[in-house]
């Protein structure tokens, strides 16, 4: 069931759906607000799909904390989709909201929309330390564009991801950030660990990781027999596939 307002997903009363989805994006709602929604969410006992859109709502790191200890109860959840782009949660909000995500472990998808939040390494990293707790994770879309992450400081997370090794699919938006080239390579490194993977799709638009950078990320990628490859960086698209088996990469 789709919501297109919390007041009509506070008149509700399907409890047994098992699909929920709440499109609050550009409502402005805040935090007072927000608070409403968390004892009712809790009604609903058997929820396996759950999709939250709460993009550009004057949301703080306060308003993601009570949105990880919203989802946290729902232990049925397998797949879980949170956009919070354009607020203000920062690291803080990103942590808890991390602490949150993990304890949902039976999640087998996951799709997290955090850009333009403030967050640096920190929150990057704690977040991605307690995905680790979601064993059966298969797909996992992570969107950390226009915030403040620094290649060179950004290894704990890329190692924390390289330990989900069930995943088939990886999608990470790390557009307009300070990656670099030192990040580059230590993405294709982390990345190589994760042998299970078919799918890598990666945006690095606006982080001049340069042709050293392109390289190193690519000779880390074609350790894996991956079926589909695409990167995009600077102000072009380079698409690189490749079929399984396959170790050459045209770009």
């Amino acid at each position: 069931m789709k919501y297109p307002t919390l007041e009509a997903f506070l008149k509700s009363n399907a409890f047994n759906d098992q699909h929920i989805e709440l499109d609050f994006k550009n409502l402005y709602y805040g935090v007072k607000r927000l608070q409403k929604m968390k004892p009712k969410l809790s009604q609903y006992k058997n929820i396996e799909k759950l999709n939250l859109t709460l993009g550009n709502n004057q949301l703080s790191q306060q308003g993601a904390s009570f949105l990880a200890q919203a989802i946290s109860n729902h232990v049925k959840l397998t797949n879980l989709e949170i956009n919070l782009s354009s607020n203000n949660i920062n690291d803080t909000g990103a942590s808890n909201l991390g602490k949150g995500i993990g304890d949902c472990t039976n999640l087998t998808t996951l799709s997290l929309n955090l850009n333009s939040n403030s967050i640096t390494n920190t929150g990057l990293s704690n977040v991605a330390q307690r995905l680790t707790q979601c064993l059966n994770l298969k797909q996992i879309n992570l969107s950390f564009g226009k915030n403040n992450i620094n290649g060179i400081k950004c290894l704990d997370f890329l190692d924390s991801i390289s330990l989900c090794q069930n995943l088939v699919y990886l999608e990470l938006d790390f557009e307009q950030n300070k990656l670099g080239s030192q990040g580059a390579y230590q993405l294709g490194a982390s990345i190589a660990k994760c042998q299970s993977l078919e799918t890598v799709k990666i945006e690095l638009l606006y982080n001049t990781i340069g042709d050293k950078g392109l390289l190193d990320l690519t000779n880390g990628l074609v350790q894996l027999k991956i079926q589909m490859i695409q990167l995009f960086f600077q102000n072009l698209i380079k698409q690189l596939m490749k079929e399984l088996n396959n170790q050459e990469i045209n770009y």
